[in-house]
């Protein structure tokens, strides 16, 4: 990948030369008209340039750089932006976008923390970015992509019903429709939310009912089983199905036949089945709360979505989609991005862009002091207090194991294995964060910058 840094400053464009040379060739220029000579000139093509956007040194203003973003959108060059304080603001950042620039960061703190910010964009531009971005269905983790590709594989063939699961709020709908997608986009895609449906009403709603069958019953109503057909249902929360009606659910699923309350006459309904459920249906069949039979029914292929909290690269990843979809268009100061990927996001996609919708309405650059409370703190808004953790009983920390390896390797193995194994899984917990990691572990950022050099980051 070969990457164009511009920038008016020799000492910034020298870091940058040497800070991204792990991702690529990178060439420096000075201001626009370098810029266009490096672009146009045939010898290199560009992937991805890197604009500050007050390219005129001593000037204030951002026009050269905003015209340098136009000019590389309209070449198939990625532009990535860097915005300062006196860039013009939420203006300055909204053009940006407008241009055809897609990353925005703060130039506030960029140099010190160039892998943990920019670092994943240049990953994502470089050949064959292991992700998927489908009908708003975002993902860069890479067991999660499988787990999709895989499901568009299965749930191809006639017949197979989809069981969804995953916690409140990570996109079970978005699959389902992709699901659909591929059934077929024109047939109806009914989604029936068994949780939102009224008590003692549920049967009429799925089955439709005749009139007069009960009171209020004033007209033939078609139910929700009976409007798929021909096409999807999608059967939301389908762990919350009253026992009563499980039996009656399962006669539809195996022998594509209902009867209205109220009706006396059998009718014949055809559709594929997607399921979904933030509950856990094993244990509600141990517990007798869900039927075997039913359950076996509805789990054709199994998907599991898990929560955001598990993969914490998305968190980024997202918020770059939910922003490349708003209209108005803002940049997060580092700090603040690293915020956002330390929160546990206990609503998972849903709460992250109810959040972000409230923070594009700010406009400009968004700092920690711009975030929700909770958030920027890292306490989610339902939990309990933590107890506080319990000291480890005094002893000897070698155990078995650790005494094995220092017998045989010795010590300075021990040890440069420990080093390894933790700076990695500080950097995971830490959802890539450079600084947050280093903050974790305590210890210097050039002892993690070594650590992360005998790992090969």
């Amino acid at each position: 990948m070969n990457i164009l840094v511009v920038d008016a400053d020799p000492l910034f464009r020298r870091a940058m030369r040497r800070e991204l040379a792990k991702y690529g060739t990178v060439l420096a220029a000075g201001g626009f008209d370098a810029a266009m000579d490096v672009l146009s000139g045939g010898d290199v093509d560009v992937d991805v340039a890197l604009i500050g956007l007050a390219l005129a040194a001593g000037r204030p203003g951002c026009k050269d750089g905003l015209r340098l973003v136009r000019e590389c959108a309209g070449m198939g060059v990625a532009p990535v932006v860097l915005a300062g304080d006196g860039d013009g603001g939420g203006n300055a950042v909204g053009e940006a976008y407008r241009l055809g620039c897609r990353h925005v960061f703060s130039r506030t703190g960029f140099a010190s923390d160039v892998h943990g910010s920019v670092g994943p964009v240049l990953e994502d531009a470089g050949p064959e970015p292991a992700g998927l971005t489908e009908r708003d269905f975002v993902t860069r983790d890479p067991v999660l992509v499988e787990t999709v590709r895989r499901l568009r594989r299965e749930a191809r063939e006639l017949g197979r019903n989809v069981l969804i699961m995953g916690p409140t709020g990570t996109g079970k709908t978005r699959l389902a429709r992709i699901v659909h997608g591929l059934h077929d986009p024109d047939a109806p895609f009914v989604h029936a939310n068994l949780a939102e449906l009224p008590e003692g009403l549920a049967e009429s709603a799925l089955f439709g009912h005749r009139r007069g069958s009960f009171t209020g019953a004033v007209a033939d109503r078609t139910g929700l089983l009976e409007r798929a057909d021909g096409g999807v249902l999608f059967l939301d929360e389908v762990g919350v199905v009253p026992m009563a009606l499980q039996k009656k659910l399962l006669k539809v699923i195996e022998d594509g036949a209902l009867t209205p309350v109220g009706g006396e006459q059998e009718r014949r309904v055809s559709f594929k089945l997607i399921a979904a459920t933030c509950d856990d249906l094993p244990g509600k069949v141990d517990s007798g709360a869900f039927r075997m039979d039913l359950y076996f029914r509805v789990r054709g292929v199994e998907v599991r979505i898990p929560p955001l909290r598990e993969r914490r690269r998305d968190i980024l990843v997202l918020m770059d989609a939910i922003l490349a979809r708003s209209p108005r268009k803002v940049a997060f100061e580092r700090a603040a991005r690293e915020a956002m990927a330390a929160y546990d996001w206990p609503g998972n996609v849903r709460e992250l862009e109810n959040v972000m919708g409230g923070l594009v309405g700010n406009g400009g650059l968004i700092g920690v002091g711009d975030l929700p409370r909770h958030v920027a703190r890292n306490d989610s808004p339902f939990a309990e207090p933590a107890p506080a953790p319990r000291r480890p009983d005094r002893g000897p920390l070698l155990d078995e194991r650790l005494e094995w390896v220092l017998d045989r390797e010795g010590l300075p193995f021990l040890v440069d294995r420990i080093e390894r194994e933790a700076a990695a899984r500080a950097i995971g917990a830490a959802g890539g964060s450079f600084t947050e990691a280093y903050r974790r572990l305590g210890v210097s950022k050039g002892r993690l910058r070594r650590l992360r050099r005998k790992m090969g980051a």
